[in-house]
């Protein structure tokens, strides 16, 4: 059995037909039409509440537009590193979602244990610089393939981000290849994961760039 998607195998007779019979027929527009109203119908008793619906043309859309309705602009959505949504749907969550980041994260069978999306306690010995940066470079090596001296400097940085509040003035990293799929759309969410409080700022407007940030702190 091939789990995908039902516009696969085209649409049956009926649905045709029934597609073929709303267009004949027209109405308002805007969810005023009286298919619109019965599908709320539908729905309200479903849920046993009053609801709006608002019919989308794709899964992707519907999924988008659902998680841009919870996650503010420039926020993150954890979910399985196998997630449809990560997997699947590209950057539609965040063209959608004013350039909120989906980051995967582990877990058995499909699912996210609670503990998974815990606060990190702080460590309660001593933690010991250069492991910590080696284990970082380490981690972004997972991902990408950087040399040496780059993979350094990104543990670098993701390591003064974390101390950001402590400094002065924070360098920018810059991410560039001398072709397309080198990494570069890899890296950023990884190093995205690894930073506190990332915001992503691609084709970002400066609204949605506030909307996003308020709240954050300095």
């Amino acid at each position: 059995m091939i789990f995908t998607s039902d516009n696969w195998s085209g649409a049956s007779e009926p649905v045709i037909a029934a597609l073929a019979a709303a267009a004949r027929k027209g109405g308002p527009a805007y969810g005023n039409d009286e298919l619109t109203k019965r599908i709320e119908k539908r729905f309200a008793a479903l849920f046993e509440h009053e609801v709006a619906v608002f019919l989308v043309a794709s899964g992707t859309v519907a999924n988008s537009l659902a998680l841009s309705a919870y996650a503010r602009p420039g926020g993150v959505v954890f979910c399985h590193n196998e997630a449809h949504i990560l997997v699947d749907e590209a950057g539609a969550p965040a063209f959608f979602g004013g350039g909120l980041q989906v980051v995967g994260l582990p877990g058995e069978a499909g699912k996210l244990a609670p503990d998974t999306l815990a606060d990190d306690e702080p460590s309660p010995e001593p933690v010991k610089g250069v492991a910590l940066l080696e284990d970082t470079a380490a981690l972004v090596r997972r991902h990408v393939v950087p040399t040496p001296a780059e993979a350094d400097t990104a543990a670098l940085w993701i390591g003064a981000a974390h101390a950001i509040d402590a400094l002065q003035r924070m360098p920018m990293l810059l991410i560039s290849s001398p072709m397309p799929k080198c990494g570069k759309s890899t890296a950023s969410p990884v190093i995205g994961a690894i930073v506190p409080r990332p915001i992503t700022v691609s084709n970002l407007t400066p609204v949605v760039f506030f909307r996003g940030w308020t709240g954050r702190g300095s």
